[in-house]
């Protein structure tokens, strides 16, 4: 049994190895090189059987399945499929919900919603339903950050999540709190979030609240990811 149960084990890992072979393959057909164009039918073949052994060797929810359905979709995207992609988005939220709990503050959760979004603008009848996502993304970061930078009202402030954003803000401190590697990754896609949540508004006509997600989203990103 113990022979039998070493040999399952290699067989498995075996397989996640080709699985992950695949996928950087796939990876490689989605760019552009010097005399190449991306080749994205060969991309969708290579990350589809890489996805199909991964299943093989998880039957449960699993990270590696979301990684690679999550490359499936953003493919979909450039091909302009976008009703394929917006499901795919949403297998890849699923996916998440069902590792951590479909009501957990997770930062994988936050970006899976956010990154329906995009697919769902293209389609002016479900502009309610991308706002609906990018609110819920907003949501679960702004209540990390929230935690993070208890008691500390300028950095929060100047996230946008508490006082007035005409408040005159000093940045020299802000700067190095939002880059410490706890808070850069919920920080940067908090900002993302913002910036979708424009281009929502602003295809949905609304562009006074456009300009205010814009500009939330361009201070946040220039102060982060400054020299």
């Amino acid at each position: 049994d113990a022979i039998m149960e070493v040999n399952q084990d290699k067989i498995v890992l075996d397989s996640e190895n080709t699985a992950k072979l695949l996928f950087e393959t796939g990876k490689y057909y989605t760019k552009s090189y010097q005399f190449t164009s991306p080749n994205y039918p060969k991309a969708l073949e290579h990350f589809k059987h890489s996805l199909k052994i991964w299943k093989e060797c998880y039957t449960v929810p699993h990270s590696g399945t979301a990684t690679i359905q999550r490359e499936i979709a953003i493919v979909n995207f450039l091909q302009k499929d976008y009703k394929k992609s917006a499901r795919g988005f949403e297998e890849v939220l699923a996916i998440y919900r069902n590792i951590y709990g479909k009501d957990t503050e997770n930062i994988d959760i936050a970006n899976a919603l956010r990154e329906i979004a995009p697919s769902l603008l293209k389609d002016p009848q479900y502009y309610s339903k991308a706002i609906n996502y990018l609110n819920q993304s907003f949501y679960i970061y702004k209540n990390i950050l929230l935690k993070h930078f208890a008691d500390d009202e300028q950095t929060l402030t100047f996230l946008g999540l508490t006082g007035s954003i005409t408040t005159l803000i000093q940045t020299d401190g802000i700067k190095k709190k939002i880059t410490e590697q706890a808070s850069k990754k919920p920080v940067l896609g908090l900002a993302t979030t913002y910036n979708n949540l424009g281009e929502a508004f602003e295809a949905n006509g609304e562009r006074l609240k456009a300009q205010h997600y814009h500009k939330l989203a361009l201070e946040i990103r220039k102060l982060a990811l400054s020299p």
